[in-house]
């Protein structure tokens, strides 16, 4: 991808600077190794800035977590809700016309959208928990394809965590035969098991990351 601009930090001169490059129609990079707000996000109380009296530096790094518009030739919507969502905290949308930027991220924070935007991000963890169901499927498949069942697979996404007696009811097989499919998952990545008093519980880790945002 060749850039217009290039812009080094997302502090507020650079997510300024971002906006008005983008305004002008100009492919425009930002770079932060941080978070949105740069350092300004690590100051204790930020007085006299422009619309604040006196407001908490975090607090006024939140502001900051403008609408992220994905889009051209080189990715898709699928793509975007599975590789860039979990990576960004604030609200991110794919979009196939870059000339509908400006008005689509307008759109997206102005207040009276935000049970628009929080229906768009229901869309986007839903596609993510898809396509999360459907490499997993293939690992499985793949690596241990003798415990493959769509049950099993099924019941890994109705809750973050799972143990034997789940499978036990959800399959109706043995206890020696449920734990035989979670040791399994386990061992190719996919699950990650925690003793919690006296039963194991096995985590879905990365349904649990889907989760948290």
């Amino acid at each position: 991808m060749i850039y217009d601009t290039i812009i080094i930090g997302a502090g507020p001169a650079g997510l300024t600077a971002g906006i008005y490059a983008m305004r002008g129609k100009l492919k425009a990079l930002c770079i932060e190794k941080e978070n949105a707000g740069g350092r300004i996000a690590e100051a204790g109380i930020v007085e006299n800035y422009p619309g604040f009296e006196e407001i908490r530096g975090y607090e006024l790094a939140e502001k900051f977590k403008i609408p992220l518009l994905i889009g051209g030739a080189t990715t898709s919507e699928l793509h975007t809700a599975i590789k860039l969502a979990p990576i960004y905290s604030g609200p991110l949308m794919h979009i196939s016309d870059a000339s509908k930027s400006v008005q689509i991220a307008t759109k997206l924070m102005a207040k009276d959208e935000k049970e628009s935007l929080d229906r768009y991000k229901s869309k986007v963890r839903n596609q993510i928990k898809k396509g999360l169901k459907n490499c997993i499927v293939e690992k499985v498949k793949k690596e241990t394809p003798k415990i493959y069942r769509k049950e099993l697979i099924e019941l890994l996404f109705e809750q973050p965590y799972s143990k034997i007696e789940f499978v036990v009811d959800k399959l109706k097989v043995e206890r020696k035969a449920a734990s035989r499919y979670l040791k399994n998952l386990e061992n190719i990545g996919i699950l990650k098991s925690e003793k919690i008093g006296r039963e194991n519980l096995y985590l879905n880790k990365e349904l649990i990351e889907i989760l948290k945002h």
